[in-house]
């Protein structure tokens, strides 16, 4: 439709496949080719791919035939080889594992070794307040279902801190009324924008984790591990930067999204294992 009017189209994803790319070519050069009769413009338009490692331009003609499709999928495919083969070169920021977890129905079982996981993955993640002596980070509990989040984040609230631990914890899912969820996600962004050159950690900054940060420290709790259970509401247009992350089994295309919001903003070399994934 926008192809219709005229319109450029902007797609973008991190996890787009080649079937889903060449679609949406072919829907939007029907639209083009609507536009190209109506208007009497020569039919060609420019197709680009951009990332921060490339910008490739061709013209497309918007024939529908099978050499224009295939046209495109070759030139799809050769620009996906040359970002993957930039990709290898880069600094490697996250490391997955598998976490393994008692087969039970019990759902309380699931979310015992979430929370388990996650106090694990602090011990290689975290970052030491130099004022008060506190290792800190946060981290995401990641689950398939509103549901689950919010179990989640009840049995955070309730279960007791490990010795020596200060644990805190927020949940953010999409049932929330509007203004509450973005309310939610202003207070997590800030603390979770941590755009720096080398200097101190924005995220030792925000006044609500130096809140939590001096009452561990009054605590005598040298550990304070901060939790947000949440659901796939993550994986679109969140600028976030977590130390940590755990998830249920999802789809590939989930787990990367996911991993995308670790160590976001911090783009030199991590060899910590900083992603669990329950088996």
């Amino acid at each position: 439709l926008a192809a219709g009017f005229g319109r450029n189209v902007i797609v973008s994803s991190a996890t787009l496949r080649h079937a889903h790319a060449a679609a949406m070519r072919a829907a939007f050069a029907a639209g083009m080719r609507e536009f190209f009769a109506l208007s009497g413009r020569p039919r060609r338009f420019d197709v680009c791919w951009a990332s921060e490692h490339l910008v490739h331009v061709v013209s497309d003609s918007g024939d529908d035939t099978a050499d224009a499709s295939r046209e495109f999928s070759d030139v799809h495919h050769a620009v996906a080889t040359r970002v993957g083969d930039a990709l290898q070169l880069t600094a490697v920021r996250r490391r997955a594992c598998a976490i393994p977890i008692v087969a039970s129905n019990n759902a309380q079982r699931h979310m015992e070794s979430a929370f388990s996981a996650g106090l694990a993955l602090h011990a290689d993640n975290h970052v030491l307040d130099p004022e008060t002596g506190v290792r800190v980070s946060i981290g995401f509990v990641r689950w398939n279902r509103v549901t689950s989040a919010r179990a989640f984040a009840a049995h955070a609230a309730t279960v007791p801190a490990p010795d020596g631990m200060a644990v805190a914890f927020a949940c953010y899912h999409a049932r929330f009324a509007l203004g509450v969820r973005n309310a939610v996600y202003r207070r997590i962004a800030g603390m979770l924008t941590r755009k720096h050159n080398g200097g101190p950690d924005p995220l030792l900054s925000n006044p609500d984790v130096r809140h939590h940060l001096r009452r561990a420290a009054a605590q005598n709790r040298p550990d304070l591990v901060c939790f947000v259970s949440t659901t796939n509401i993550l994986e679109a247009g969140s600028d976030l930067d977590a130390d940590w992350g755990v998830t249920e089994p999802c789809s590939e295309r989930s787990v990367i999204q996911f991993a995308g919001r670790l160590r976001r903003h911090r783009p030199w070399a991590h060899m910590a294992i900083n992603l669990g994934i329950l088996q």
